[in-house]
């Protein structure tokens, strides 16, 4: 039982580590690009990333605690526009969820835990590729274009197109990059550790 605690409490700072790299990297290291006639309906960053890392590391639950909590404390912190929307709180949470079940799936085809996964290079990189197509088509397309129409005033048929060039953009570029931590971490033996420790339930 000490040693599933102290690995609860591990993903629980880990957890929180990322937390703080998504709300630094969404607050101030993305740019608003405005659409004409519409004002700043884009806006292009990189606090996904670790909300991702944390969904294809720890699960599900841990990813939409991440991607939920940076959201609400990122507003509460840096807003970038009105206050706490439960939509785009929502749709943080998804993108911290949807790596979770992606790579939860892949276990339960290969019938070992999760974070095993991750150790198969063909695998590692099958979750990345799912997880930010997911991500761009249910989040980026779909969801976020609606919570911004209820918000602007904006039809949908308009905002669509050039949030959809937007995703297309970000997932290639999110992938690329998830790619290459996720590639340097297994090298490093991080994932390896990750898969000791979390891999096995220990009593």
């Amino acid at each position: 039982m000490r040693n599933h605690e102290k690995n609860k409490v591990q993903v629980i700072a880990y957890s929180a580590i990322l937390m703080a790299l998504s709300i630094v990297l969404t607050r101030m290291f993305s740019i608003m690009i405005p659409i004409p006639g519409i004002g700043n309906s884009l806006r292009v960053g990189f606090g996904a990333i670790p909300t991702i890392i944390a969904g294809l590391l720890f699960g599900p639950v841990a990813g939409g605690i991440v991607g939920g909590g940076s959201d609400i404390i990122g507003v509460l912190i840096n807003p970038m526009g009105p206050a706490i929307h439960p939509g785009f709180t929502f749709t943080a949470m998804l993108t911290g969820i949807i790596p979770g079940l992606v790579v939860g799936a892949y276990g339960k085809k290969l019938g070992i835990h999760s974070i095993q996964v991750l150790q198969d290079k063909k695998y590692l990189t099958r979750s990345i590729i799912m997880t930010v197509v997911l991500r761009a088509i249910i989040v980026e397309m779909i969801l976020n274009t609606i919570w911004l129409t209820n918000l602007m005033g904006a039809s949908f048929v308009v905002l669509f197109p050039p949030r959809a060039v937007k995703a297309i953009a970000i997932l290639i570029i999110h992938g690329l990059i998830l790619r290459g931590i996720m590639g340097a971490l297994k090298e490093a033996g991080v994932l390896k550790s990750f898969s000791r420790r979390l891999g096995t339930k220990t009593a």
